[in-house]
């Protein structure tokens, strides 16, 4: 069975559950944490997920921002062409935002 992001979504939803205080929930999150842990390559989708997401988060900011500031703008493209996978849509458009002397 390999791992999709459907996959790494729920294991960071389940891992922050986990945290909760004492609760039905929190002991059915680290029952089911410790279910997805058995699957091959499960924590690195989480990480991948977590660091695409924010990504995403970054895009939108700099897109709110780009009128008003674009030197903010260019600098959250740039940290996300760093940080996000190379063959993403997120990267592509950041890429494509940035000025040419800037890249």
């Amino acid at each position: 069975m390999s791992v999709n992001s459907c996959c790494a979504v729920a294991y960071q939803v389940y891992a922050s559950a986990a945290k909760l205080v004492p609760s039905q929930s929190a002991q059915r999150a680290k029952e089911r944490i410790a279910e997805l842990e058995k699957l091959p390559g499960i924590t690195t989708a989480a990480v991948e997920c977590r660091n695409l997401q924010r990504c995403h988060e970054m895009f939108q900011i700099a897109e709110t921002v780009s009128e008003t500031d674009p030197k903010q703008a260019s600098q959250r493209y740039q940290w996300i062409i760093e940080h996000s996978p190379k063959d993403s849509l997120v990267f592509k458009e950041a890429l494509a935002r940035l000025e040419p002397d800037q890249r």
